[in-house]
């Protein structure tokens, strides 16, 4: 589990990918999602796109930390919402529960006509939202995927498992072959952390790893690193 934010206040967390060999258009992104314990706020994105530098101020990592790219935004104060944008522009905000105590397997996925969709439990929430042919012919050499969450005077804890990622369209991307070891998106077959950057939260603690069969491997260039913990 990767904790992008503890449930305290004026928290902010990221966590960016390697970027891939063959920069897909097309991809289904799976992984397991969890906001709680808090007062109900503020999110967490989930980004694919050039993403240059660390992230600061409002309205970053909830929103977004990708100016030029992708981000779904899954967003907590308020009304429970996920919003889609490409390029600055908010394309569709679809109103739906993000918040509970257990994990729930969120799935986004863009097919070969530059259309998203995402799903939460193999149930679909957003549907064909058309990124337009701007998302499809896009120089994507050197956009990455990431995620990012923030908290401000209310909180939550925002908790990612289980990524899984690969440049075939699949839906709801509840499949036994999207897996990180299948996935064609790096050279070794596996998800390689490029930057994190937890140093706002209270805790400073060394992000550690526990491999399992998959041997996920962590390659961290932020020297900043705090409250992560992987158990895989």
């Amino acid at each position: 589990v990767l904790v992008l934010t503890p449930a305290s206040g004026s928290q902010n967390g990221y966590v960016v990918y390697d970027s891939l060999p063959n920069d897909p258009t097309a991809f289904s992104a799976q992984f397991d999602y969890r906001a709680w314990d808090g007062t109900g706020a503020d999110g967490t994105s989930f980004n694919y796109g050039p993403i240059n530098s660390a992230p600061g101020g409002y309205p970053y990592y909830e929103y977004g930390i990708t100016a030029t790219g992708l981000s779904v935004a899954l967003l907590e104060y308020g009304t429970d919402r996920i919003s889609v944008k490409f390029n600055g522009t908010t394309l569709q905000t679809t109103n739906v529960t993000l918040e509970g105590a257990n994990y729930r397997t969120f799935a986004i996925a863009v097919d070969g006509n530059n259309k998203l969709s995402v799903y939460i439990n193999e149930l679909p929430v957003i549907s064909n939202v058309d990124l337009g042919s701007a998302y499809g012919t896009v120089d994507k050499s050197l956009w990455k995927f990431g995620f990012a969450s923030r908290t401000g005077g209310a909180t939550n804890k925002h908790s990612i498992d289980n990524v899984r990622i690969t440049d075939r369209y699949q839906g709801s991307g509840l499949s036994p072959y999207l897996t990180e070891t299948d996935s064609a998106l790096s050279t070794s077959g596996l998800l390689n952390v490029s930057d994190v950057d937890l140093s706002n939260t209270v805790a400073a603690s060394k992000l550690t790893a526990v491999p399992d069969r998959k041997s996920t491997r962590l390659n961290s260039s932020h020297a900043n690193i705090s409250y992560a913990v992987f158990c895989l």
